[in-house]
């Protein structure tokens, strides 16, 4: 099975029209040169789409710089999220194994994005075992965060959410240096920054919370 997914019958199509420059040293340690080789850096504006639905994936996509939205088409005509990317995130799609392209990404505000060409990237797995095996130790650790994240956002109340967060993304059994503002934090915990802002402070005045500088947290 996995080895019909890889095998690439897809007619080569230019990535996109935004390319700027390649050969930038921005991906996993593990990715082999040749690989680097064949990716490229896309620059959008916000706004910008990087692609649409119902076309041929083109490449497997990482976030360097800025945030990227991939939105579902509903049946209600409107938009459903699926993720926002953030600076060293892949988008979920599309995927090496992916025939066609399901959602739209837009630059929620000015993003440089690393694209690997997907045919590049389903021939190096297939060849490259120590590729292959590494890709996949990436894969399930995304995953497991994935798993993180829904367990989080399902629980109730603000503050345990904010718990659950020190407690299994924090070094050093929950601490938390944040390389992103508060607002995109509040974002990520499912919550405005003005419930974040106020039940942070609620903790803090009940030892629940250390605050560490701006963006810096630690359980007690």
């Amino acid at each position: 099975m996995t080895e019909l997914l890889l095998k690439d019958d897809s007619p080569q199509i230019a990535i996109h029209p935004a390319i700027v420059f390649s050969s930038e040293p921005m991906l996993p340690a593990y990715f082999p040169a040749e690989l680097r080789e064949a990716s490229s850096l896309i620059r959008l504006k916000a706004g910008e789409h990087l692609f649409s639905p119902d076309a041929p994936p083109l490449a497997c996509y990482r976030v360097l710089k800025g945030r990227v939205a991939l939105l579902r088409p509903a049946a209600d005509g409107a938009s459903m999220d699926v993720q926002h990317a953030g600076e060293g995130e892949w988008l979920v799609e599309p995927s090496p194994f992916d025939r066609t392209v399901t959602c739209s990404a837009i630059a929620e505000r000015p993003a440089v994005v690393r694209a690997v060409p997907i045919r590049a990237f389903r021939a190096t797995l297939r060849r490259d075992a120590e590729f292959a095996n590494a890709w996949s130790r990436e894969t399930a650790q995304r995953a497991k965060r994935l798993q993180l994240t829904v367990e989080r956002l399902s629980l109730i109340r603000a503050c345990d959410r904010i718990l659950h967060y020190l407690a299994t993304e924090g070094a050093g059994g929950g601490e938390v240096y944040l390389a992103f503002p508060l607002r995109e934090w509040a974002r990520r915990l499912g919550m405005t920054g003005e419930t974040l802002s106020r039940v942070l402070a609620d903790m803090e005045a009940e030892g629940n919370v250390v605050r560490i500088g701006r963006r810096g947290f630690r359980l007690p």
